[in-house]
């Protein structure tokens, strides 16, 4: 059931018995995203330096709505360019599968540093103007490089999963180390978006690939 239709396309809210029986699919994953905040708000340092294991692969919806807190997170740390004007709300764009979306269709609605964040599901051929995080899962094909080229040079944080995401411009992918789930940055793409990643955030990425000099001296706050 979405309110929305083209590239801002969202849940909407249950308004009848019927859409709430409906609706219950995406309320299950909605209170499973707010019991992953509860430990995202502890900080990510907490779930990092823990060894906070990743879900089975066979509950990939887990393992998902895990990697929506983590973006939650990246949301905090990042700060876009002033030239923008307020980002209110800010668009949350996913590039994946229905069941991938619906993990982080569940960050609709939530507030970070007085905005609120908005979610959008992207097909290949959506436009990606209103987005200003966008995330690409793994088994998106082509599609992650081709999106690469769309917003290259944008002020879009990009966050996908694949091996050869952070190498063709993606700025944040996740990685896995053993049972863990890690995560790298790519400061030389954050630079080219106009994008500043705070300190707090790249002292907690398993790795960093860094920009120029003056470009990284701009990154860290």
């Amino acid at each position: 059931m979405e309110c929305l239709s083209g590239p801002l396309r969202r849940p909407c809210l249950a308004t009848t018995a019927g859409e709430v029986g409906a609706a219950r699919p995406g309320l299950a994953t909605r209170r499973g995203l707010t019991a992953a905040l509860r430990v995202s708000v502890l900080g990510l340092a907490v779930v990092l330096a823990s060894g906070l294991p990743a879900v089975h692969a066979q509950d990939r919806s887990g393992e998902d709505q895990l990697k929506a807190a983590f973006l939650f997170n990246f949301i905090r740390f990042v700060d876009w360019p002033p030239a923008l004007g307020p980002l209110n709300p800010l668009v949350v764009c996913v590039l994946g599968p229905d069941a991938v979306a619906d993990a982080f269709a569940a960050l609709d609605g939530r507030r970070i540093r007085n905005v609120t964040l908005a979610f959008s599901h992207l097909s290949v051929t959506d436009a990606t103007s209103e987005c200003r995080v966008v995330f690409v899962e793994g088994g998106a094909g082509s599609a992650p490089n081709d999106l690469l080229r769309t917003t290259g040079g944008r002020p879009v944080l990009t966050v996908g999963e694949s091996t050869d995401f952070l190498p063709e411009g993606g700025i944040i992918a996740f990685a896995k180390d053993g049972n863990k789930i890690q995560f790298e940055v790519n400061l030389e793409a954050s630079a080219r978006a106009g994008i500043t990643i705070r300190s707090d955030l790249l002292r907690l990425a398993s790795r960093v690939r860094p920009a120029g000099p003056d470009a990284l001296a701009g990154q860290e706050k």
